[in-house]
């Protein structure tokens, strides 16, 4: 899971760097492939750290929600910072809090759909690991 958390936090860092850097270039396919990058990584990520979650907890017989709390703070600062890149967006030198704060609650709108995605996957394959892991008529569990 240490893995998968480290190669989403990776990933969402490069398109951060992409899109800062087209901003010092004045490049601006730099700037919007790097925020297309993170907007698909706010979608597809989470998804993601919920499979690696949910085969972990399905191979070692154990919850996968133990996994949900270190997913959870992956996702949420990458949401804070994905906010303060868009809090800042209109440059350092004009801003106004009324910009600041639009840019800052648009990004927080990715993070609800991150936050929602993960713990919709989370319940989901908890919830599979619980039925391939009980026994049914067919398949009885041993009694220890």
């Amino acid at each position: 899971m240490k893995k998968a958390i480290a190669c989403v936090v990776f990933f969402h860092i490069l398109c951060f760097v992409s899109a800062l850097l087209g901003d010092l270039f004045n490049n601006a396919y730099m700037i919007s492939f790097g925020l297309m990058a993170d907007m698909a990584g706010a979608v597809i990520c989470p998804i993601a750290l919920a499979v690696t979650a949910g085969i972990t907890g399905i191979r070692s017989e154990t919850s996968a929600l133990k996994l949900y709390p270190s997913a959870a703070a992956a996702v949420g600062g990458i949401g804070l910072a994905r906010g303060v890149i868009f809090a800042l967006a209109g440059g350092v030198t004009g801003i106004m809090a009324k910009d600041m704060l639009h840019g800052f609650a648009g990004a927080m709108r990715y993070l609800i759909i991150s936050f929602i995605l993960l713990t919709v996957w989370f319940m989901i394959f908890e919830i599979t690991r619980f039925m391939m892991n009980s026994g049914t008529k067919y398949n009885k569990r041993k009694k220890s």
